[in-house]
C-alpha cells in the first residue's frame, strides 16, 4: 500500500487532477446550511408548528415579538447571568395548543424550578370550563372567627382566614375550604423571618384567597387540572438569601399589620 503525498499526486485518466483528501474538502460544494424553520400563521394570528423544530421557532419568534412575559422568557443562571429559556417558552406555547388557549395566556405562566406553573384567573378559567363548575361564596374572618364585612363594621379587622363555600352545579351540597394565617405558618410561607416587603406581608388577603382557591379546585375540579402546575403548589422565595436575614418575628410583623391605618407605611 503506498501513501499519497503532493509528489505522487498524478493525472487520472480523464485528465482531471487527483487531488488530496484536504484539497478535496475546499472544492467540495458546501453542504445546505441550517435554513431557518418558516412557521405559518393562519387569519386569525394563531402560529401552526407540527413538530419539536417549529416549535423552537415559534418560541424565538414569540420573543421577538414580545409576547412572551419576561417571568416566563428569562432564566437566571448561577452567575447571575439572565439568559432566555427557550424551553420554557415551548412549553407554554404547548400548552397553549393543548389547552386551546391564546397566547396571551401565557401572562399568567412562570417557571420555577423547572416546571411550567401556572396561577392567577388562568387556574380559575380551567376549571370553570368543568361541566360541574358551581356556585362560590367567599368570606375572609378576624382571629374570632367574624366575617369581615360592611355589615359588621369591622372591616379594619385583620384578615386572619379565607373561607370558601362551594358547591357543584345541580348540587344542594356547599363544602367549606379554609387557608388561614396558622396554615400558612405551620407551611413556612409566613415566618419570624419574613420580610415586610414579602407579598405574604403587602398582599395578604390575595394570598391567603389563592390557597383557599387552590384547595377548592383541587377538591372539586381536579379533572380540569390533569397535568397543571399551579404556582401556589411552588414556595418561591423572590429573595433567594431572605432566609438568612433576621428580621420581626411573626407575632410583631401581624401586630404591626393590626396596627397600621389606611395610608400608613409599615416599617
Amino acid at each position: 500500500m503506498t501513501s499519497l503525498s503532493d509528489d505522487s499526486l498524478e493525472p487520472s485518466e480523464t485528465g482531471a487532477p487527483i487531488t488530496s483528501p484536504e484539497n478535496n474538502k475546499s472544492n467540495e460544494t458546501p453542504k445546505d446550511q441550517a435554513k431557518p424553520i418558516i412557521v405559518s400563521i393562519d387569519k386569525s394570528g394563531v402560529m401552526n408548528f407540527t413538530n419539536q423544530l417549529e416549535l423552537g421557532s415559534a418560541a424565538r419568534f414569540a420573543i421577538t415579538m414580545k409576547i412572551v412575559p419576561d417571568h416566563l422568557r428569562l432564566q437566571k443562571l448561577d452567575n447571575g447571568q439572565m439568559v432566555e429559556n427557550i424551553p420554557a417558552v415551548m412549553a407554554a406555547l404547548t400548552l397553549c395548543r393543548q389547552r386551546n388557549l391564546t397566547f396571551t395566556a401565557m401572562n399568567e405562566m412562570g417557571f420555577i424550578n423547572g416546571k411550567l406553573v401556572c396561577y392567577g384567573p388562568l387556574t380559575t378559567a380551567f376549571c370553570e370550563q368543568h361541566p360541574e363548575y358551581g356556585d362560590q361564596r367567599i368570606y375572609f374572618i378576624n382571629e374570632s372567627q367574624e366575617i369581615i364585612c360592611l355589615a359588621n363594621k369591622n372591616l379594619r379587622d385583620f384578615p386572619w382566614a379565607c373561607v370558601i363555600l362551594s358547591k357543584k352545579k345541580n348540587s344542594e351540597v356547599w363544602n367549606e375550604f379554609v387557608f388561614s394565617v396558622d396554615d400558612a405558618e405551620v407551611a413556612g410561607l409566613l415566618t419570624k423571618t419574613t420580610k415586610m416587603t414579602s407579598t405574604w406581608i403587602k398582599y395578604l388577603k390575595d394570598m391567603l384567597y389563592n390557597k383557599a382557591k387552590n384547595r377548592v379546585q383541587k377538591a372539586q375540579y381536579a379533572s380540569s387540572l390533569i397535568g397543571v402546575n399551579q404556582f401556589e403548589d411552588f414556595k418561591y422565595e423572590e429573595n433567594g438569601n431572605a432566609e438568612k436575614e433576621v428580621g420581626p418575628t411573626l407575632a410583631q410583623t401581624i401586630e404591626a399589620l393590626k396596627n397600621t391605618t389606611i395610608g400608613d407605611s409599615v416599617e
